[in-house]
């Protein structure tokens, strides 16, 4: 990536940043992951409850504790998720600090 000008420290900065921004585009996917996760958890939470509350008599306890587990499983996935996103986040603002710190009232 390249600007206008011909300092080397400016092209060092913007480099950064850049890198740096496509580095947070893809934290952004992440945190989308960690948000179908969370999802798809209260989905099947809500439809135990509609089973339980409808009173069926298909609500077997098989059912309910095939539930339990299913969630159990999405929220292990969540946590993993949102550790991840977390991690990479806290890269992102490691790069843009460095980018910062970098780039000084003397740069061009």
């Amino acid at each position: 990536m390249s600007d206008r000008s011909n300092h080397k420290k400016v092209q060092i900065i913007l480099l950064k940043a850049h890198k740096g921004g496509i580095n947070y585009i893809a934290s952004g996917y992440e945190s989308l992951k960690t948000v179908e996760s969370g999802f798809a958890f209260a989905k099947r939470a809500q439809d135990l409850c509609i089973s339980l509350a409808s009173g069926r008599e298909e609500c077997s306890d098989e059912l309910i504790h095939g539930s339990i587990a299913e969630m159990r499983e999405i929220a292990q996935k969540a946590h993993a998720d949102a550790k991840a996103t977390s991690a990479m986040f806290d890269a992102n603002k490691q790069e843009f600090t460095e980018v910062r710190q970098g780039h000084n009232d003397e740069t061009p």
